[in-house]
């Protein structure tokens, strides 16, 4: 089975605009704001990606751009500004950030209110996944779990399958290797110093791929009916052509996981909102 990530989008989106309009009839204000530092193009095109569907939403989208050499007291003030604006139910910083601030990533991303942390990037919300009672789930993460749904996946079936995560970024691999491993899969997480990949690879019942090396995984590295998920981007990972005979359940590139992350981040939105109004 190919997943058809444009379908599957079209159905979020229709539930997500009902539940929206519900929110804004009672009232409430709901504006996303993202954060962009430099000139990165990659994030310039995800973050109008992001805001298409959020408009399409009857969502508020803020952007505010800073350049490369902003100061990051300056970038922590805008940050507490719109922790402290009841308007605002979701903040994002666009990762990746300038090499410049390798060294205040952290300090930067813990000043976000955990409870507007629509991309789970403060290490409040990544420390209550790790202990398997998360807010939410990074965007990319909570959108492979659906995906796995599709393929017959789910708290149950997931108990004991062996999955094969490549990539071990803060924002995919590690993240959705402790949401499987919290849910009872057994877990390999592989990367560049790995060695034997493919004896890993050939043992996974589900294979999922986040490096963005093209080409990466092979026909002959898959086992036989299971299920692949390529993260990569912009190509993809996966060698389609090979990987699909073999897969019983496979993402394509476009159109697969990519959308559905966008998507997935303002169901994070939806979710925050709805708590931040319950509570």
């Amino acid at each position: 089975m190919v997943f058809d990530g444009k379908k599957f989008v079209e159905d979020k989106e229709k539930f997500l605009q009902q539940e929206f309009k519900k929110l804004v009839k009672k009232g409430d204000v709901l504006k996303l704001v993202s954060i962009l530092v430099g000139q990165n193009q990659n994030s310039r095109l995800y973050i109008s990606l992001k805001e298409k569907i959020a408009i399409r939403l009857g969502i508020v989208f803020e952007k505010r751009e800073f350049p490369e050499d902003v100061n990051v007291r300056e970038l922590i003030d805008f940050i507490k500004s719109k922790n402290n604006d009841f308007g605002v139910k979701g903040i994002m910083v666009q990762l990746p950030l300038p090499a410049a601030f390798d060294n205040e990533i952290v300090t930067i991303l813990r000043e976000i209110d955990s409870q507007k942390d629509v991309d789970c990037l403060t290490p409040e919300n990544l420390g209550l996944l790790m202990m398997g009672r998360p807010w939410v789930l990074p965007a990319t993460v909570r959108g492979i779990w659906e995906i796995l749904g599709k393929a017959g996946i789910n708290r149950k079936t997931i108990i004991g399958k062996n999955v094969c995560i490549l990539g071990r970024s803060d924002i995919v691999g590690k993240p959705l290797a402790n949401l499987l491993i919290n849910l009872g899969a057994t877990v390999t997480v592989c990367h560049r110093q790995t060695g034997d990949l493919v004896k890993k690879t050939k043992a996974a019942d589900i294979l999922i791929s986040a490096t963005g090396q093209p080409d990466l995984i092979r026909g002959e590295m898959v086992k036989k009916e299971a299920v692949v998920i390529d993260v990569g981007s912009p190509r993809g990972d996966v060698n389609f052509r090979s990987v699909a005979s073999k897969a019983s359940f496979i993402t394509p590139v476009p159109g697969g996981v990519g959308p559905v992350t966008v998507v997935s981040l303002l169901e994070n939105f939806l979710d925050l909102a709805l708590q931040r109004a319950m509570g």
